[in-house]
């Protein structure tokens, strides 16, 4: 088959005939169409038929609800979607706090009175972030898993004790999965000491 494709190819270039192009096109279309049809009973099967699961794997969300329920072992693959919502809950913390600390009353005053000097995505950023603020400051505002009213109006103090609460809690999920991906890994948990070189 991969001959005529050539073969019709060849000929819908250089025929003088537009009719004989136009059957050649046509021709070599259907063949094609029909080769691509049947390339999953080749010898090796359809392209990344192999990787299929695995693709399938590191693109799915994380199936744990809670991190308490974590198997006590875990292969590298199964553990990927774990660590990424680990990292955007960790981001998504961090971040909330830092937009928390934020002082914008002076953006404020620029987007009520010089909104037409703004550049749309200046004017697209401030509100951005004025409204992230405003939800900081609910009385339902959640601090990843750990409820925390008003996060936004509390002291820095206070709130910095809260955000490393969260984050703390996070590592000991972290933790969680290193110990299972050990396991399945038979990977031990001694740390060898390197000795200094004088």
């Amino acid at each position: 088959m991969s001959h005529r494709i050539a073969e019709l190819m060849t000929r819908a270039e250089e025929s003088d005939l537009e009719e004989e192009k136009e059957n050649a096109k046509r021709e070599c279309a259907s063949l094609i169409l029909r080769v691509w049809r049947r390339r999953k009973y080749w010898m090796r099967g359809q392209p990344l038929d192999n990787l299929n699961t695995f693709l399938r794997q590191i693109t799915a969300p994380s199936t744990l609800s809670k991190r308490d329920e974590m198997p006590d072992s875990l292969s590298w693959v199964d553990s990927l979607p774990i660590f990424m919502e680990l990292h955007s809950r960790e981001h998504q913390l961090v971040l909330d706090t830092a937009v928390a600390e934020l002082n914008l009353k002076r953006d404020r005053t620029w987007l009520e009175k010089h909104q037409d000097r703004l550049s749309e995505q200046e004017r697209n950023t401030i509100k951005w972030l004025i409204d992230k603020q405003e939800a900081l400051k609910s009385d339902y505002y959640t601090l990843d898993r750990m409820k925390v009213a008003k996060f936004a109006t509390l002291p820095k103090k206070e709130r910095s004790r809260f955000a490393i609460r969260a984050l703390d809690l996070l590592r000991s999920e972290h933790t969680k999965l290193l110990t299972a991906l050990k396991k399945s890994s038979k990977v031990g948990t001694k740390q060898t000491r390197i000795k200094k070189r004088r």
